[in-house]
């Protein structure tokens, strides 16, 4: 087998020339006369991938503490997921370039002096990239100590899978506090981080599915993916798309049941107005509806294929759920996705591609 062959190097000019025109796109956006619709953006990608990134580790260290042995195979592709952390941390960073067009809070909507000890800037970025170093700096151990383990039958690290866990519910708590609620610094909600960060692992075992689909096509032998391993991924698939979708339902229910008019403006404006209306209907249709339908049957799970297609509208539908969660707050009144908007996604999609090749072509197929 030729591990070189999951980025041919035609297909390796190709995820160069999405980053380099990800890059000048973006160089661009931040210079014209509305930096905001670049940033945005910037931010949509920023969590979109970060999050599948950080998933890979998260999901490897749940099987892990589980001391389950059905995902050997599977966890071997989510950890190749775990390289582009490193450069989530850089990309968090540039983000402060862009501050005062991506939080309300500094410039545009007056907050008490109270929240303001908690919302500002060298407070907000330095709190988050700690974390995130943290979290970095938790998965790559993890992800070493768990080889070695494997390969001269050491110690399982159950303990550093423990404090990986507890260490992103916090970490990515905080990042949707920061990142999605402050967006609008007068509405609030206690179930945001435990949404965040269960869409972000779900949003991360699609990609590890279609990972999968793509991998035995072009990288791994026929007998390294199992159908079997193609079936349990597709339950895990479709019963986090039940529990992302009960969330989803929480929010709401939560408003309606407890009378809280202060805070329908949020759902107000993403549920009965257009064009944000058919955006979150288009997310539930891909990632709660298709998966529900499709993934039900067991043919549905065994054919890859199928749960590949699946896999993608999910990854489609998790993309545009940040976008309708973040850009409607900054500019709830103008809708606009062209070429910024695509080019700099394919930016962020060229540098996961890049970054999780490292490690593929280095999986031991045994």
């Amino acid at each position: 087998m030729n591990q070189d062959n999951f980025i041919l190097k035609n297909s390796r000019l190709i995820v160069l020339a999405f980053i380099l025109l990800g890059s000048l796109f973006t160089v661009i956006g931040a210079l014209s006369a509305n930096p905001t619709r670049m940033w945005q953006i910037y931010l949509v990608n920023f969590l979109l991938w970060t999050g599948i990134a950080q998933s890979g580790a998260v999901f490897s260290a749940a099987l892990e503490l589980t001391n389950a042995t059905w995902g050997a195979r599977m966890r071997q592709v989510a950890e190749s997921m775990v390289f582009f952390l490193p450069f989530s941390l850089i990309l968090l960073l540039l983000m402060i370039f862009g501050a005062d067009y991506i939080f309300p809070w500094l410039s545009k909507v007056n907050i008490s002096e109270t929240k303001k000890i908690y919302l500002n800037l060298p407070f907000l970025f330095g709190r988050n990239f700690i974390g995130l170093t943290a979290l970095t700096i938790l998965s790559f151990a993890f992800v070493n100590r768990r080889r070695m383990a494997d390969q001269k039958k050491n110690e399982r690290p159950r303990s550093l899978a423990v404090v990986l866990l507890l260490a992103y519910v916090v970490v990515y708590t905080i990042i949707s506090y920061d990142f999605i609620m402050s967006l609008s610094p007068h509405w609030y909600s206690t179930i945001m981080g435990m949404h965040f960060f269960t869409a972000c692992f779900y949003t991360g075992i699609a990609m590890i599915l279609f990972t999968a689909v793509f991998g035995r096509w072009r990288l791994f032998p026929e007998n390294f993916m199992q159908d079997n391993d193609f079936h349990d991924l597709g339950k895990l698939v479709f019963g986090f798309a039940i529990f992302w979708m009960s969330l989803l339902w929480s929010q709401f229910l939560i408003i309606w049941y407890g009378n809280l008019p202060e805070e329908t403006e949020f759902l107000q404006l993403r549920l009965f107005e257009e064009p944000w209306r058919t955006i979150s209907w288009l997310v539930i249709v891909f990632g709660f509806i298709t998966p529900l339908v499709i993934l039900l049957n067991k043919r549905g799970k065994l054919n890859q294929w199928v749960a590949g297609s699946v896999a993608s509208l999910i990854l489609i539908g998790s993309f545009f759920h940040l976008f309708v969660l973040i850009v409607p707050s900054l500019m709830p009144h103008h809708f606009t996705f062209g070429l910024m908007e695509v080019f700099v996604t394919l930016g962020f999609l060229g540098l996961f591609v890049l970054a999780q090749d490292i490690r593929l072509r280095k999986i031991p197929i045994r």
